[in-house]
């Protein structure tokens, strides 16, 4: 299917190709062609699948800085890319050259009927380079009319069980396998004693952060922007989350990572509810040791010192490995004097998260603790990329989780488990009782179908699940008094600024294109008239004229709304609407999908 689905696209490429005569024109085309084909062969080695939302989300600047870690991979594909504009124009010009071409009226027939004959092809395929940009088309233009409903109120309780969850980077199943027991010899005897379920991947949940919203959330990780961007600012989800549930039993939950700042993860999670998301090189104490931030070593030894300060207090504890990232993995030289030497990086990583998960566990045992905790195995995705001990087994049908819990206390459904199904199988696990229905419980059949066929639906139920903070959105109160100007922002003080102070100043609300307040910054009337240059996509100029307000909304100079609102002004959110149609649609839309 990648080979047809290629060859199909570059015959589009050359048809078009060959209906210009201008070589500059051929030139540039051959080089947009090969570079569109880089970009879904990239996508290809990463995820397996040509470019889709996934893709989509972790193609920023962000990632490509960390393109260093990859270096053979993107010198094969800067070769493939050299190599088909090279063959897309000198075989356009040889084609044009040909005989065929040279029967007037009739090689523009042919090349038009390739063309068409090829997309037809390309849009039908199944799993195609069509269908998964079609797929990125439908989540970022969110149909803005569906808002979902979201639950008020749920009871929870539980038996104060201790919770576990160690989320294991890129680890396939086929590690598990019994040909890669050197690898592995912990987790699979745990296999043995615990209990093991294979876990379906779904659409939405395929990539790190997607896993981690999957986990706590029960939904696919589907939203209209770059990376995990969305959250920035974001102050808390209207959904029933695996931290709200835990939180109402008294629990304290933790999420301890090598870095919890890269990709929007810290914004993600203080989104969630998680109470302390702990990263990075933990306030200096492993300042520089790999990508800025801790070993897993460190992070378990972390890990083990918050469980001691717990003092009986239930917790759940979130542990994310990262010494088996794509390309090759990394390993720490402290973890290799307890293992078999393997002979690859890749394996020795592998080895040593097996060895550091088993020193994990034994931890438990040895303070006699594992009676009164539920711990959770489960890799966050498949790996990006292949490798050789891979092919020893099926690697990329199914994801997997193991866990210490008493089987009769998991759901007795765990024939046909997804990503989505995995809150509902800790809280169970962990013997907490709740009246919660999530995502999955409403879906009979396959879900990752379901998700598919509603991808527009689940991404706008998940943008309208997002509160924000300091957002342009249900009300925006100004009051003008002797003394102070008073502004409010969805029932919340936004600020109080004395008149002495603001004098004939004015205070610039900075705004960001998620209809976010950036900052609020106080400027003189001189420097607004003559033109400001802040980072923003706009903003609202508020201040005080022969003791009325004087309110203006500006992108520029040629796109402005102003109000002369006397003591006070109260927008509701139709008023703020009306007001920002004026100034830049694409901001009204997006003020459409954001407020509450």
């Amino acid at each position: 299917m990648v080979i047809i689905n290629i060859i199909l696209f570059l015959l589009f490429a050359l048809s078009i190709l060959c209906l210009f005569k201008n070589r500059i024109i051929r030139l540039l085309l051959s080089i947009t062609m090969g570079a569109f084909l880089c970009i879904e062969i990239s996508s290809l080695f990463i995820g397996d699948s040509f470019v889709d939302y996934r893709y989509y989300l972790h193609f920023n600047i962000k990632t490509l800085s960390m393109a260093g870690g990859f270096i053979k991979e993107i010198i094969l594909l800067a070769l493939i890319f050299t190599g088909a504009a090279c063959t897309l124009f000198f075989l356009s010009k040889l084609v044009r050259k040909s005989i065929v071409y040279q029967k007037k009226g009739s090689y523009r027939i042919v090349c038009i009927a390739i063309l068409i004959t090829s997309l037809f092809t390309l849009v039908l395929l199944p799993s195609g380079i069509y269908s998964g940009l079609k797929e990125i088309y439908n989540i970022v233009s969110t149909n803005e009319e569906y808002k979902g409903i979201f639950p008020k109120s749920f009871k929870a309780s539980g038996k104060n069980k201790n919770i576990i969850i160690i989320s294991l980077e890129s680890f396939n199943s086929s590690l598990l396998h019994e040909a890669n027991r050197n690898l592995t010899p912990n987790i699979q005897k745990r296999k043995q004693e615990w209990a093991y379920y294979d876990v379906f991947l779904n659409y939405g949940s395929g990539w790190t952060a997607g896993s981690l919203y999957t986990v706590f959330t029960g939904m696919p990780a589907l939203f209209p922007g770059l990376g995990n961007e969305y959250f920035k600012g974001a102050k808390k989800s209207k959904f029933i989350t695996l931290s709200s549930i835990l939180k109402k039993c008294g629990y304290t939950s933790y999420h301890l990572s090598n870095d919890a700042e890269f990709a929007g993860t810290k914004d993600l999670l203080t989104t969630l509810g998680v109470d302390f998301i702990l990263g990075g090189d933990f306030n200096g104490k492993y300042k520089d040791l790999v990508w800025g931030g801790a070993y897993d070593m460190d992070i378990f030894a972390e890990a083990k010192e918050i469980v001691k300060q717990r003092c009986g207090k239930p917790f759940m504890l979130f542990v994310a490995t990262t010494q088996t990232h794509a390309p090759d993995g990394f390993v720490d030289e402290r973890v290799v004097q307890h293992i078999e030497p393997q002979a690859t990086v890749y394996e020795n990583a592998v080895l040593s998260t097996d060895w550091l998960v088993e020193d994990f566990i034994h931890f438990f045992e040895n303070e006699n603790m594992l009676d009164e905790t539920v711990i959770y195995l489960f890799p966050d995705h498949f790996f990006y990329g292949t490798k050789e001990v891979f092919k020893k087994a099926d690697y990329k049908t199914r994801l997997w989780l193991m866990t210490n819990a008493e089987k009769e206390r998991l759901p007795a459904d765990t024939v046909d488990i997804y990503q989505v199904d995995i809150p509902r199988i800790i809280l169970s696990g962990a013997e907490i009782e709740h009246d919660v229905t999530f995502f999955s419980d409403t879906i009979t059949g396959n879900k990752d179908d379901y998700i598919r066929k509603h991808i527009q639906e689940l991404s706008a139920l998940n943008m309208f699940s997002i509160v924000r903070e300091n957002t342009i959105g249900k009300s925006f109160v100004l009051s003008l008094n002797k003394e102070h100007l008073i502004g409010m922002l969805n029932g919340e003080d936004l600020f109080v600024k004395k008149r002495s102070e603001l004098g004939d100043d004015y205070l610039l609300l900075l705004i960001d294109e998620q209809l976010k307040i950036m900052e609020i910054k106080q400027i003189s009337r001189q420097e607004f008239d003559n033109g400001f240059n802040e980072p923003c996509h706009t903003c609202i100029k508020i201040g005080v004229e022969n003791a009325n307000i004087d309110f203006e909304w500006t992108k520029d100079a040629d796109h402005k709304r102003r109000i002369h609102a006397g003591a006070s002004l109260n927008l509701n959110s139709e008023q703020i609407l009306d007001v920002i149609k004026e100034i830049d649609q694409s901001l009204a839309t997006r003020f459409l999908l954001l407020r509450k």
